[in-house]
């Protein structure tokens, strides 16, 4: 999770940052390989790249809004 957590991160517009480029999170997420994630993810990631970025391009980067959420009971609850 942390890692697809910082591919997040790195890749999308935040109020305090803009996006940084595919290059540069490419080299972050390499450079970490051992340092803070799991080689073994690196690698998968890595070796299946294309996938993954087709799957971000499918779904997109703008952030949902709260009507695009389906709430459960359990939610509605603690409000």
């Amino acid at each position: 999770m942390a890692f697809t957590d910082t591919f997040d991160a790195l890749t999308s517009r935040r109020p305090y940052k803009e996006p940084y480029s595919m290059d540069v999170v490419l080299e972050i997420l390499r450079k970490e390989r051992e340092a803070h994630f799991d080689p073994e993810i690196v690698d998968v990631f890595f070796d299946h790249l294309d996938y993954f970025l087709h799957i971000r391009t499918e779904i997109g980067t703008d952030p949902l809004a709260i009507g695009d959420v389906t709430w459960s009971e359990r939610d509605l609850y603690d409000m």
